[in-house]
Order: C-alpha cells, then sequence, then structure tokens
C-alpha cells in the first residue's frame, strides 16, 4: 500500500542536515524558511512531479518532524522512510506504526515499539 503522506520524527540532527538529505533523495526545487508555532520550519516543494515537504525544527524535544505530501516519493511507507534516515544518520527515528496506533522507534535494523 502507497500512503498519500509521509511523517517521521529525527533525533538529534542539524537542519542543514536534514535538508541535505531531503535534497539528496527527492531533490528540493524551491525552499523557504519561516516560523511556525515559534518553531523552525522549512516549506520545500520537492520531487518531481513536485509535492510540498515541511521540515519542523525540534517540534517535539529533540526530534525534528519531516512531512511529505506526496506519493512519488522513493519509500513506500512511514516506516521505509524512517529506515532510510536511521541508517543515514545512524540515529533513532520515528514513526507511525502502519499496523496500528502505536510508535515506532527505527535505529539501525532495529524497530521497537516506544510510548510517546
Amino acid at each position: 500500500m502507497i500512503y498519500p503522506d509521509l511523517e517521521i520524527y529525527v533525533k538529534g540532527q542539524r537542519p542543514e542536515d536534514l535538508l541535505s538529505w531531503v535534497n539528496e533523495r527527492v531533490g528540493i526545487v524551491s525552499q523557504q524558511e519561516v516560523k511556525r508555532g515559534g518553531k523552525e520550519t522549512f516549506e520545500m516543494m520537492v520531487g518531481d512531479p513536485p509535492c510540498l515537504c515541511l521540515l519542523i525544527c525540534r517540534v517535539n524535544g529533540t526530534y525534528s518532524s519531516i512531512w511529505f505530501n506526496g506519493r512519488d516519493l522513493p519509500w513506500s511507507s512511514d516506516v521505509g522512510c524512517a529506515t532510510d534516515c536511521a541508517n543515514t544518520f545512524d540515529t533513532e527515528v520515528r514513526c507511525q506504526d502502519p499496523e496500528g496506533d502505536a510508535w515506532l522507534s527505527i535505529q539501525g535494523m532495529r524497530q521497537s515499539i516506544v510510548e510517546w
């Protein structure tokens, strides 16, 4: 199943590193920095065809949110996107469990359910 949007939460990474990862994976067409609720936020159009992507820095403690609103992405699920990002940065990435309402923590090849 391909989801209409993907969202992951990445632990402890600098915004410029996350932007670089997004650009390497899907290509950033346009980007602007805005403030949303006092959080450093980057609104981007990414991919081909372009879709909206938001990077909200430190949205939950040390976690930054990356949200893709599109279907033409290299990943078919939050878990695939989170696994790619976790392996790239060697850090914890969280996402929703596609099997239910739980949250998954992904680090390396390990997945576990977490309370959040």
